[in-house]
């Protein structure tokens, strides 16, 4: 039996200033004493049993030993409370839950832009051979990838049209779109997408809870710039490719939060062949 419910088997201790209306005991079988009748009328009908004896069992008409019943209310009680102490932890821990590392890892060209306003990458230089100028590397230090739909639909545009190998294999990859849904996603990667009309920040977060996500990468302009305006972006790994296209989508032209500046400190830089230049920057924020 456990210590918390030993405790109905404890005596009970009765109180000093009770213990003088306490009807002294008589010696037994002592002929002389006669019975107090308080103690009769205490004791009540000798053919009733009293209760709380281990011997107590239901009569005919279903009585219980008040006893049993109490023990097995408060054993009841217990298992509520437990249940209730552990629902409570686990939603405590699930709303509090951090949210995952972020990292950007792009290519920007010379004056400041990641993609031509027809959404067009042509301007990047394409990997010969085995050479990959290190993505393949980067994706192994993250768990998922967090992606808007316009840069969903150029990746599911190489993979089914030009049956390029899907590229984030093995990792959760999170669509957040308020005009695509999960039965948009093509029917080779429906396996392999989960669609979401959350925020970018806000997806990040059910992330987190979930408790197996640690590190995320982020790709798409607009989700990009979307967490960086809410300074949940913690690292950027950005390559400069030596080319200007005057026009295009930019990672910048927003108001910062609270309109303060952003610091960041660089922890890599090095050249990756064909001019470009590829450097790491980890965001700097105040303890």
């Amino acid at each position: 039996m456990s210590a918390t419910l030993a405790v109905f088997h404890a005596p009970r201790a009765i109180p000093k200033n009770q213990r003088s209306n306490v009807v002294p005991r008589r010696r037994i079988g002592s002929p002389h004493q006669a019975e107090d009748p308080r103690r009769r009328a205490k004791r009540g009908d000798p053919a009733k049993k009293r209760l709380g004896r281990p011997s107590d069992k239901s009569d005919d008409n279903g009585e219980t030993s008040g006893r049993r019943q109490f023990l097995s209310g408060g054993l009841q009680l217990l298992i509520l409370s437990s249940a209730d102490d552990l629902l409570a932890a686990a939603t405590a821990a699930y709303m509090s839950a951090p949210r995952p590392e972020t990292v950007v890892y792009i290519g920007v060209t010379m004056d400041g832009y990641i993609a031509r306003p027809d959404g067009s990458l042509d301007f990047l230089p394409q990997p010969e051979g085995e050479d990959d100028f290190g993505f393949g590397a980067f994706l192994n230090t993250v768990d998922a990838v967090l992606m808007g739909r316009r840069t969903f639909d150029q990746v599911a545009e190489f993979v089914v049209r030009d049956k390029v190998p899907w590229p984030y294999e093995g990792k959760r990859v999170i669509v957040v779109s308020r005009t695509m849904t999960q039965k948009d996603v093509p029917e080779p990667l429906s396996s392999k997408v989960t669609v979401t009309a959350q925020s970018p920040s806000e997806a990040l977060k059910a992330l987190g809870k979930t408790g197996f996500t640690r590190r995320v990468y982020v790709d798409g302009g607009m989700t990009i710039r979307s967490l960086l305006e809410e300074d949940q972006v913690d690292e950027m790994v950005l390559t400069s490719v030596p080319v200007t296209i005057g026009r295009g989508t930019s990672l910048w032209g927003f108001d910062t939060k609270d309109k303060r500046d952003y610091r960041w400190s660089v922890t890599s830089s090095e050249p990756i062949g064909r001019g470009m230049v590829k450097t790491t920057y980890k965001r700097v924020r105040k303890k």
